[in-house]
């Protein structure tokens, strides 16, 4: 029986020691699309080859990836603020980078379960949380609304003040988890996986934070709960998948793109249709890429539960 148990420990130790060096390959592999999103200007994530210097060194690529899966009026609202969208990632190989992004995220928290009892806040637009799940990478962070105001974060068209709690299941990424590779330490950020359910409820407004149009922020109470992505997959659209990486189609985006950049400060350009149907598309590959990773590591753990309980049965 002593040897038993002694078998059964080392199994363990084993275990735990593989599961470190695990997250610590996982969190290798992924620092460079997790600078290139943070805006750490030295990251290594876009080869130098095929990307210009401007488009790499982008201290904001943020901006330009979470407007591709926030919904239409995204564009227009990052334009009134002045924001400046990336328009050298609109390529196939950019896209394909962008698609990596997501998808190193979505796997390190995957393997790494969120810290359920963090408090956690951030200053959004209105309009992002109205949408019925998480659509884009959602920055919030451990400081108070008062530390984030003062940073900037209230230059939003109709601002929201949102209060979050995650509940088991709940994917999220601390940035925090990089220890010194944290470029941004003081932001202490938490960023929420892009198709997290939720539960929003607006319970007032806070006259201390006003936004860009001079309207105080509209306070809401937000419940973070596991991914469900057949309910955001439903919707379909008359464009197949390699559509995304189509030349014409990429380069009407680009434009489009450069187009909102030259207008800053002036008129809204008119978007044509079928940008928004190339977003759509876009938006859908994204969700059925995440959702295959999801199954993919249920799986995975369901395999591994049923070999361990067999492993132990005399």
């Amino acid at each position: 029986m002593k040897g038993i148990l002694i078998s059964i420990v080392m199994e363990k130790a084993e275990g735990m020691k593989e599961k470190s060096n695990d997250y610590s390959i996982l969190l290798k592999n992924i620092l460079p699309a997790v600078q290139f999103y943070e805006g750490d200007p030295n990251n290594s994530f876009l080869s130098e080859e095929v990307f210009d210097e401007k488009t790499r060194k982008s201290t904001k690529a943020y901006v330009t990836l979470n407007t591709l899966l926030e919904d239409e009026k995204a564009e227009e609202q990052r334009f009134k603020e002045g924001k400046l969208q990336i328009p050298g990632l609109i390529t196939p190989e950019g896209i394909r980078k962008i698609l990596d992004v997501y998808k190193g995220f979505y796997q390190f928290c995957m393997q790494n379960p969120a810290n359920y009892n963090a408090q956690l806040c951030a200053m959004k637009r209105c309009s992002e949380v109205k949408s019925p799940f998480i659509r884009a990478l959602t920055s919030t962070t451990k400081q108070s609304p008062k530390e984030i105001y003062k940073q900037g974060y209230g230059d939003k068209v109709g601002l929201a003040l949102c209060y979050y709690r995650l509940h088991p299941g709940a994917l999220a990424f601390d940035y925090e988890k990089l220890g010194e590779l944290y470029a941004k330490k003081q932001e202490r950020e938490v960023l929420l996986m892009p198709g997290n359910q939720w539960h929003v409820r607006n319970v007032g407004q806070d006259e201390r934070y006003l936004g860009k149009d001079g309207k105080p922020a509209e306070i809401y109470e937000i419940d973070v709960v596991a991914p469900n992505f057949d309910k955001i997959l439903q919707v379909k659209n008359d464009f197949e998948e390699e559509d995304l990486y189509n030349p014409k189609r990429l380069e009407l985006v680009r434009n489009i793109y450069e187009e909102i950049n030259k207008n800053i400060g002036g008129e809204f350009p008119k978007i044509p249709d079928e940008y928004w149907k190339w977003k759509q598309t876009f938006q859908q590959t994204v969700y059925s890429l995440l959702r295959d990773i999801s199954l993919s590591y249920t799986d995975q753990q369901r395999r591994k539960e049923t070999g361990n309980k067999a492993h132990y049965v005399v």
